[in-house]
């Protein structure tokens, strides 16, 4: 499977009726974050549920890559407005790592972008303010290097309190923004 190329493309609404697609799509999700975010939410606390991704590929905002017809990454792409884009809850499969399926995604949704007309795209990055977490500063540098500028950052029980009873332990975001330039790849 590692050979097929990727078929990245934004789920169009009526796949949002595809229950078992919407299952694997939150699995895989919710199986990177457990690992990526273990010690910042309180046990057993899901990153996504299969209602929220449906909810999201209802209203196109779902990006997946397959390869060979299973699904292998996804993000989460929200149009802020005319002229500004955001993404999240980016994932690749933990057996495929290192295999350049996030920065795939990552091209795809910028390459989309541009061909809207869509000026700039912001990531939000969750991060703990007393805990050491190495998927953090992996994607703070990763963000950086790829040419992402930190423009603001906030906490999350204000900007998200329906998140903060859920956080073992007290966390910020940062707010990283990049130019879209057309014909440039992300």
């Amino acid at each position: 499977m590692s050979n097929a190329p990727l078929d990245i493309q934004l789920l169009p609404p009526e796949a949002s009726k595809n229950k078992e697609l919407m299952t694997e799509i939150a699995d895989l999700i919710n199986q990177v974050y457990a690992g990526a975010e273990d010690g910042i939410w309180l046990p057993g606390t899901p990153r996504t549920t299969v209602e929220e991704i449906t909810t999201y590929t209802s209203k196109e905002e779902m990006v997946v890559a397959r390869r060979g017809g299973r699904v292998v990454g996804s993000i989460h792409l929200t149009i802020l407005d005319a002229g500004t884009a955001e993404t999240g809850m980016l994932v690749s499969r933990p057996d495929l790592r290192n295999q350049g399926i996030g920065r795939q995604i990552r091209n795809f949704v910028f390459d989309l972008l541009a061909s809207r007309g869509v000026a700039s795209l912001q990531i939000e990055l969750l991060t703990p303010r007393n805990l050491k977490v190495a998927s953090k500063d992996f994607m703070a540098s990763w963000n950086e290097r790829d040419g992402y500028e930190i423009v603001g950052q906030g906490s999350i029980a204000e900007k998200y309190p329906h998140l903060a009873p859920l956080l073992a332990v007290p966390c910020d975001f940062i707010l990283y923004r990049k130019v879209i330039r057309k014909g440039a790849t992300g």
